[in-house]
């Protein structure tokens, strides 16, 4: 008898009937989700106004060189990477106290990146921010992973990371405004403004064309992430480390974008292309390693109904009526 009952305890866990998930879904849409979009677009607004910065003037304005600027780039990417751990803090933390402190202080780094007058102040300015943003990054999709179902995931996700191109549109909007703004400081420490090139409109096309694949790319990869991973504390694990070896990417492409190669970038432009072809061989391996796992599981113990919800939160992704996404 005690043996059954410490069994019942361990298998014991909540079913909730079609339409109340629907409505939960609902609520966490209208209360939630929203909120977690607009901080994601205020971090790429901070992060990226740097590049309007560069535009504005601000290096030649601090005299810095192009392997200078290199480091102002690389200090928030360094911090972002070292500190990526910080996406567990949303699990030990309030969610609403965490993010709250974390996103004003944030705001008060890239303000200061604004009073910056030479290269440590600006690398200063940056390397704050950098571990201020690392714990949100990865740990925004991580905090809708604990709400929202595998099938319901993929398009909150998508939402999310498509916050990103819209944070860039809005950055360009902003500092083309603050462009014409009269003051006494330079239009830069203003807030960052956008490059005044001529309108190339095949070039812009190839760049929304580009947009056109990253970021589908970006959210799938994410939610792919998400529900192959078995409990909580792996997919914020899981995150984490695809967010570093993310980010490992930001270091190069700091160094291979010098001002020298304007204006085609030849260089950078050809190192990117072929880690997008690098990616299309790494995702089809994998999809092929997890699609054989799946075949040696159904040859042990039968192929599962897919329509059918099973209960596999003991032993998570090692339970035997587990399937990996592919």
């Amino acid at each position: 008898m005690e043996t059954a009952s410490v069994l019942k305890v361990e298998t014991t866990h909540v079913l909730v009937d079609a339409n109340r998930q629907s409505y939960y879904v609902k609520k966490y849409d209208r209360h939630m989700l929203w909120i977690v979009c607009i901080l994601y677009v205020l971090s790429y607004l901070d992060r990226g106004n740097i590049g309007n910065a560069k535009t504005a003037g601000a290096q030649d304005d601090l005299g810095l060189s192009s392997a200078q600027w290199t480091w102002v780039l690389n200090g928030f990417y360094i911090c972002y990477t070292v500190f990526e751990w910080g996406t567990v803090l949303w699990k030990i933390f309030p969610a609403h106290i965490y993010v709250s402190i974390i996103c004003l202080c944030w705001g008060v780094a890239a303000m200061s990146a604004g009073a910056a007058h030479n290269l440590a102040g600006l690398i200063a300015a940056r390397c704050v921010l950098g571990v201020l943003e690392a714990g949100f990054g990865a740990g925004a999709p991580y905090y809708l992973s604990l709400f929202y179902q595998q099938k319901e995931l993929g398009l909150r996700a998508a939402l999310l990371t498509g916050m990103s191109p819209l944070a860039n549109c809005f950055a360009a909007s902003l500092a083309y405004g603050i462009t014409h703004i009269n003051g006494s400081l330079e239009p830069w420490r203003l807030l960052f403004l956008i490059e005044d090139e001529k309108y190339n409109s095949v070039r812009y096309f190839g760049i929304w064309l580009a947009c056109c694949g990253v970021f589908p790319a970006l959210s799938i990869n994410i939610t792919w992430l998400l529900n192959n991973q078995g409990g909580e504390s792996k997919r914020g694990a899981g995150l984490a480390i695809l967010a570093i070896f993310g980010q490992t990417s930001s270091f190069l492409s700091s160094a291979v974008f010098p001002k020298e190669d304007k204006p085609y970038f030849v260089k950078g432009c050809a190192i990117g292309c072929a880690f997008a072809g690098l990616i299309c061989v790494l995702s089809l391996g994998l999809h092929f390693k997890l699609a054989h796992e799946n075949k040696k599981r159904d040859a042990t113990t039968g192929p599962i109904d897919p329509t059918e919800v099973l209960d596999v939160t003991q032993l998570r992704d090692k339970h035997p009526n587990f399937r990996y996404f592919t």
